[in-house]
């Protein structure tokens, strides 16, 4: 494992050998995702560190699951989730997302998903993480549908350029687009988008934009509101 600790205000995360480290995509997910009182059981898709998970913890009462292909994902989330005052809602273990079956229906279900970079600089473990991009979308909504609530949501973080490609096999497997967030940068350009989709297709599609960073390319006042409760600065 390395040596390495990301404080939080409310909790601490062991970054570990072989895993993604926490990046502003996770924490976007984790602060911009909304929780309501109605979110009993939530199902996170790349567990990473569990950084994620810990973040709706602290804001939720739900019963989290992370899943990961990475069984060192796995290992260092569980040993994040141990050492939290949150243990006892979380719960990681290792699964590819086409096997995820069981009796459990959530209300929401998460996914920093893996996306194809070519580097070869990464060791095999965080490599296999970016490749298995290569079938997770065929597999991806089919595999959750059978374990979402009927009013249940998706809510993805990918780059903007595979929106068309998620947006397009989401509907094929029944889903529909209900939110999209684009995050902007301090260049005016947007590359990454919070997407959510839902199985009732009634649900009134809603658009907004986040600036993670001003013209200066220093983090924007609204980003600096909104990790307030999470970051120690």
């Amino acid at each position: 494992m390395q040596n390495k600790i990301f404080t939080f205000k409310q909790f601490q995360v062991q970054q570990c050998d072989q895993v993604f480290e926490i990046g502003t995509d996770a924490l976007l997910l984790g602060s911009l995702t909304e929780l309501s009182d109605q979110v009993h059981s939530i199902l996170e898709v790349g567990a990473g560190t569990g950084v994620v998970s810990l973040m709706f913890a602290q804001r939720s009462k739900a019963m989290i699951t992370a899943v990961d292909v990475n069984e060192y994902a796995v290992k260092c989330a569980n040993l994040n989730f141990k050492n939290s005052k949150f243990s006892n809602q979380l719960f990681a273990q290792q699964l590819n997302v086409k096997d995820i079956k069981g009796n459990i229906q959530y209300d929401l279900i998460v996914s920093n998903p893996p996306f194809h970079e070519s580097n070869k600089t990464l060791s095999i473990h965080r490599d296999l993480a970016r490749n298995h991009a290569n079938v997770f979308l065929n597999v991806f909504f089919s595999s959750l549908k059978e374990v979402i609530k009927s009013n249940g949501v998706v809510v993805v973080v990918i780059p903007r350029a595979l929106r068309i490609d998620y947006v397009t096999t989401s509907l094929e497997e029944g889903f529909y687009l209900q939110k999209e967030c684009h995050v902007f940068t301090g260049n005016g350009v947007s590359k990454r988008v919070i997407l959510t989709f839902g199985l009732d297709k009634t649900v009134m599609y809603k658009q907004s934009e986040f600036i993670l960073r001003d013209q200066s390319n220093n983090y924007s006042v609204m980003y600096k509101q909104l990790m307030k409760g999470y970051l120690l600065s």
